[in-house]
């Protein structure tokens, strides 16, 4: 099912924006489209330009590490440019010493210049719902297309935890760590909401081994874990009521769920082999096997290496290398 579509001796990496699925490989970028990559450039970075639209100076950077937003007229990234070097005072009166530290970069497309623009009052950026949020050198939070609608008022509770799940329709679902009001466990906050609810599960789920699966572009929710009797479940989250969808039996652990614009449901697993396989739900209710072209044991496969875009396609990338060496490769199938 799977076809190999490029390679690269280093990191590539898959980015789902509304409208697009974007590759990138070090400096290079493209987007893929009908088991083709289309569009490679290498990424150049202008400073931000003045009036007449003239920048002071550019740079190529060494990896784009994300890409956020809507293609092609919100688009925003965050670019390695490598290591720089800072002085910092000495011990000794006039003395300096010298630092060396990582710097990244914001960056925007610009596309009326067809170029990608540097922006240094921006330390971060991060995709919340169907927005991008940005934060300047003073830590504070705004919307990187200028918006004034009000900033999500759970982020101003600081609250350890991993990483929020936020829906299409804005809310937030965090799995709490530690909170001086919240116990451990699932939450959810309703959009705009400062007060969580605790996660409703199915009936029977034993919550502390279950894990939640959600792709914000397609707004599916879905879950797996272990029922209180010791069963494994997954389950899919339809029109606020839980479905409980076929469980895999023998030895496996749920990687990532995905679903297609058509309604197919792909979940991979790793087995304790270490082997990653992927499945599809048939319209029976039966897992399929999907035939991957490879044969290797993976010590770990993270969820964002697998994504579906909005024309039904499949993208997988895949990291053979080791020990620092990068030897990935792009996948593509068709759903």
């Amino acid at each position: 099912m799977f076809t190999a579509i490029a390679s690269s001796q280093q990191r590539i990496r898959l980015h789902r924006l509304q409208g697009a699925v974007i590759v990138s490989t070090g400096p290079y970028i493209a987007r893929a489209q009908g088991g083709r990559l289309h569009d490679q450039r290498e990424m150049e970075l202008v400073t931000v330009p003045d009036a007449q639209q003239v920048s002071s100076s550019s740079t190529v950077p060494l990896e784009i590490s994300r890409v956020v937003g809507r293609w092609p007229d919100q688009v925003w990234g965050l670019a390695y440019i490598g290591m720089v070097a800072s002085a910092i005072p000495g011990p000794e009166p006039g003395s300096t010493s010298w630092t060396t530290f990582n710097k990244h970069a914001v960056i925007r497309w610009d596309g009326a210049y067809d170029r990608w623009v540097e922006h240094p009052e921006i330390t971060w950026i991060g995709e919340w719902a169907d927005g991008v949020l940005a934060a300047g050198a003073d830590g504070k939070l705004r919307w990187a297309d200028g918006s004034d609608r009000p900033i999500p008022p759970v982020l101003a509770q600081g609250i350890s935890a991993y990483n929020p799940y936020v829906t299409r329709a804005g809310d937030v679902i965090i799995r709490v760590v530690r909170s001086p009001l919240y116990g451990p466990g699932w939450w959810i906050f309703p959009r705009g909401e400062c007060k969580p609810e605790r996660f409703e599960w199915p009936l029977g789920v034993d919550e502390q081994s279950a894990d939640i699966f959600l792709d914000h572009r397609s707004n599916e929710l879905f879950a797996s874990g272990t029922m209180k009797s010791g069963e494994d479940f997954v389950a899919h989250l339809v029109q606020e009521r839980w479905q409980m969808l076929p469980p895999f039996r023998g030895n496996y652990r749920v990687q990532d769920i995905r679903a297609t614009p058509s309604g197919q449901i792909f979940l991979c697993t790793q087995h304790r082999s270490p082997r990653l396989r992927i499945y599809r739900l048939t319209p029976g209710g039966d897992w399929e096997s999907v035939f991957i072209p490879f044969h290797v044991t993976l010590d770990s496969f993270p969820p964002h290496q697998l994504v579906t875009s909005e024309e039904d396609e499949l993208w997988l990338e895949v990291d053979f290398g080791g020990d620092g060496v990068h030897r990935a490769v792009l996948y593509h199938a068709r759903a």
